[in-house]
């Protein structure tokens, strides 16, 4: 990240219950969640990122249209618009700076290839499931021939979730050649209009002195992503 921010982290939401138990066996419990994702959401976030240092702040919100589309709009905490990230499979990463010094789009794609990880990589249903502790492990391949988002980094291989018994995603860990890449953690579960959604994502990535927070701010189950991607459905 290249512009720093000076914005306060929200208060934490507040503690609540977890989610009970469904007391359902592995592949049960992997479906259920995969049944729980709303198909088409908004969420207003904002970002805190820790690379070599120094520590930077953005706000904005993401649209996701499942399975893969997705759209970023982010802003400095003082209300100047950023950039802009569109992906829309099969067609090409779209980004659109605004500021001179995010021309050549890295910030974007940065963020961008987080926000694939945190939020539209997943495994197949039918992927193998393992109990693990309190919970379970899912593991599948990923597409290797897929473009990488950023340029010049090869993209991600293999996928590892853990899940509770509540079918509740609490962690993703990525693997490149058999070696972890990136770890994400899914924190401060709060249900959101009958959907339990973690107000608080921390992605670290295994080799890097890079942290990335995501504080959920607010959401919506409603909103009409055609007037992003067009088309309603599409």
């Amino acid at each position: 990240m290249t512009l720093a921010g000076c914005g306060a982290r929200p208060a934490p939401a507040p503690a609540v219950a977890p989610p009970p138990s469904l007391g359902l066996d592995g592949p049960a419990t992997y479906r259920a969640y995969l049944d729980a994702r709303a198909p088409r959401v908004k969420m207003r976030h904002q970002v805190e990122s820790s690379f070599g240092g120094r520590d930077e702040v953005i706000e904005g919100f993401f649209v996701l249209e499942r399975p893969d589309r997705f759209y970023v709009n982010a802003r400095s905490p003082m209300g100047p618009a950023l950039f802009e990230v569109k992906s829309v499979p099969p067609a090409p990463l779209a980004v659109k700076a605004y500021l001179p010094q995010l021309q050549d789009g890295r910030m974007a794609r940065f963020l961008a290839r987080d926000i694939r990880r945190i939020y539209v990589e997943e495994c197949p249903a039918d992927a193998p499931v393992t109990p693990d502790g309190d919970g379970f492990v899912v593991r599948c391949a990923l597409d290797a021939r897929e473009a990488p988002i950023m340029e010049g980094d090869a993209p991600d291989d293999a996928l590892e979730l853990r899940l509770d018994r509540a079918a509740q995603l609490r962690q993703k860990a990525f693997l490149r050649a058999g070696k972890p890449i990136a770890t994400v953690r899914y924190l401060e579960l709060t249900p959101e209009s009958g959907v339990w959604l973690a107000h608080r994502i921390e992605l670290t990535p295994a080799d890097a002195p890079y942290h990335l927070v995501i504080v959920l701010l607010a959401v919506d189950f409603g909103f009409d992503t055609s007037r992003v991607f067009g088309g309603a459905g599409s």
